[in-house]
């Protein structure tokens, strides 16, 4: 229990100090959104009502009180681009996001752990310099390029799906989500490569303890030790990657977005800043800001759960 507190309250700073540097950012940077909203050529009566309906008039501190308070009620301000509320309009994009992250998700974790498991498994000098060329190099493929090579060879060569045109999945289950394969192919492809490099080596390892030679003089076959005994206690320092991962596919799926015209997070937040819609930005920082960190709090306590011996502070 004192764990989880403590872990709580690092979680509250932690997304006090993001709130606070998000609100800060806006404050110095050039620009405003009375500016940004009623143009240069505004009249001073017209910049004076928007400046008190902003409350643009109060100080600092008074207008971030107001600000945090109005988030954590859900009121995250008005676009000045769309003329909607943020949340609203965070809410509406993020759901196709997160349907594109957790097929990355997916995608990621249903190819890489039979795959360690398989390398790990047949494992010689050969293999492990194999497997180590393979995912540096499938570390170092940046998602974007990934997507371009994706689309010219999948889409502009074998025709199986059209660049640029998204299908919703509500309009089309089938369609939606085999479109939606390959971009979460794109942004799958590293993320396998860094937990089989992670898994494999943390199998190997354990494949050396002297609980695996117990259960191999009990007469257990070599796929039940690893099964059963070795992937679970592998798998215990591969989960801090994974929060890494998690943060990662959803920074992927951002960039992603772009190359295959998917109406997400990514590109409103590239709207959001070429119509300089400082609410619609400053929302989005925060609300990405916070599914990260909760994220990774979720795998703290996943880790703290699977070997309550780690006591991390």
């Amino acid at each position: 229990m004192g764990y989880t507190l403590r872990k709580i309250g690092s979680v509250l700073v932690t997304l006090l100090i993001v709130s606070i540097i998000t609100f800060g950012i806006f404050e110095i940077i050039p620009g405003d959104p009375v500016t940004a909203k009623l143009g240069i050529e505004a009249d001073e009566k017209q910049v004076e009502v928007l400046i008190k309906e902003l409350g643009l008039n109060q100080p600092a501190h008074i207008r971030y009180k107001n600000w945090i308070l109005s988030a954590i009620n859900g009121d995250l301000g008005e676009s000045i681009r769309f003329d909607e509320p943020v949340a609203a309009l965070i809410n509406e994009r993020m759901k196709v996001t997160a349907i594109l992250a957790m097929l990355a998700l997916l995608i990621t974790i249903i190819i890489s752990i039979p795959l360690s498991i398989f390398v790990a498994k047949y494992n010689n000098k050969i293999i492990g310099v194999i497997t180590s060329m393979i995912t540096q190099l499938g570390m170092a493929l940046p998602s974007f390029w990934l997507g371009i090579m994706i689309t010219f060879l999948f889409g502009l060569t074998l025709k199986l799906f059209i660049p640029g045109k998204y299908i919703s999945i509500g309009d089309n289950f089938v369609e939606g989500i085999t479109y939606m394969v390959f971009p979460a192919i794109a942004i799958a492809i590293p993320k396998i490569a860094t937990i089989i490099r992670y898994l494999r080596n943390a199998i190997v390892e354990q494949m050396s303890a002297d609980y695996v030679r117990t259960a191999y003089g009990k007469g257990l076959q070599k796929n039940r030790v690893i099964y059963y005994h070795v992937l679970r206690n592998a798998l215990i320092p591969v989960i801090t990657v994974m929060g890494m991962i998690i943060a990662d596919v959803l920074g992927g799926s951002l960039i992603i977005e772009q190359v295959f015209t998917i109406p997400g997070i990514g590109r409103l937040l590239i709207m959001a800043i070429s119509n300089r819609d400082y609410p619609l930005i400053q929302g989005m920082v925060l609300y990405i800001a916070t599914i990260v960190i909760l994220v990774n709090f979720m795998i703290d306590m996943i880790y703290h759960l699977i070997d309550p011996r780690i006591k991390m502070t």
